[in-house]
């Protein structure tokens, strides 16, 4: 964990030795510039970081509802089940819910595959949007 704080320090160190960029944020427009000594500029918008967290979280939101959806749903009926049987065990309860979202992880893990894939295709192939 140390090895990765260090690189990141010292590439972005490197980066504004190489270039001469500095990071400034100007709060009037709400965005991010880049600016090097050839006083060339490079803007990224606020609406252009809102879409992209605004994929990132419905790409989330789609990768985990089905767990969540199946966990919720053992779940409850586990817990009506307890309350007609008057059974009070939180093995009961943790056990059925843990092991039905482990079959669901495994039966929707090719499709999580696809959307992350997607996604991260998706991201790399507009690149240009991203820095221009």
């Amino acid at each position: 964990m140390g090895g990765t704080w260090w690189w990141a320090r010292s590439s972005k160190a490197s980066i504004e030795q190489k270039t001469g960029a500095k990071e400034r944020f100007h709060p009037e427009g709400g965005e991010i510039r880049f600016i090097s000594d050839a006083s060339e500029e490079k803007v990224v918008s606020e609406e252009l970081l809102l879409t992209i967290a605004k994929q990132s979280l419905q790409t989330l939101v789609w990768i985990s509802a089905p767990m969540l959806i199946i966990g919720m749903i053992v779940g409850i009926t586990i817990s009506i089940l307890q309350v007609v049987t008057s059974v009070q065990d939180a093995t009961l309860a943790f056990v059925p819910r843990a092991i039905a979202v482990f079959v669901v992880f495994l039966l929707t893990l090719p499709w999580v595959v696809h959307k992350m894939v997607a996604y991260t295709t998706n991201l790399f192939s507009n690149f240009a949007i991203y820095i221009r």
